[in-house]
């Protein structure tokens, strides 16, 4: 996909509904699975936006956007939790990483190959996109993001209240709040950028 669209900048997705335990998906990935998908695109050295997405086991959510986010900023944190205001929503072990489950892993070599190649098959038609990002303008936005200090962090912005979501969606900002929290408590946030 990089080669065919050769792509000046990477939106990341990181939905966490592949999380192992999560309520509503049914893979078995890993925290450090997903970390492991943010070094692949570290690797291009493009500029790139990561933003959430799903995920409905809450506590493994935001465990997953803050390690995601120590991996983008290339910065180790320790697998204990550092105490926070969820950190009863972490137990019994109160730790970053979660253990996959016995879970039987029903992609065979033939289905994966298959996929492969219906995507691979894909794309090939497709020409490279020639939109490239104007570097005045990330100037800007970041000048317009941080300048102003209305950005604590990518998962709060004080001015807009990245909090609310709306009548009937208590478990987004929950689970932002939980990440933002582990973030401030890791000191992550004294090293984030927008670029």
């Amino acid at each position: 996909v990089m080669e065919t669209f050769q792509p000046s900048a990477v939106v990341l997705q990181c939905g966490a509904d592949s999380l192992t335990g999560d309520r509503l998906g049914c893979f078995n990935l890993t925290v450090r699975g997903h970390g492991k998908c943010v070094e692949f695109v570290k690797r291009y050295n493009l500029p790139f936006l990561m933003v959430g997405g799903g995920g409905y086991t809450i506590r493994n959510v935001s465990r997953c956007w803050t390690y995601e986010t120590s991996v983008a900023l290339g910065s180790e944190i320790a697998n204990e939790l550092p105490y926070n205001d969820y950190f009863e929503y972490f137990g019994p072990d109160f730790k970053l990483h979660i253990s996959p489950s016995n879970m039987a892993n029903q992609n065979t070599p033939e289905y994966l190959e298959k996929i492969k190649y219906v995507l691979y098959r894909s794309t090939i038609k497709l020409s490279p996109i020639l939109l490239k990002v104007d570097p005045c303008f990330l100037h800007r936005l970041k000048a317009t993001l941080i300048g102003d200090g209305s950005v604590l962090s990518t998962y709060f912005v004080c001015d807009i209240g990245n909090y609310y979501y709306g009548q009937g969606h208590p478990m987004k900002p929950h689970r932002i709040r939980m990440t933002h929290n582990l973030l401030l408590n890791y000191g992550l946030y004294r090293k984030m950028e927008i670029y």
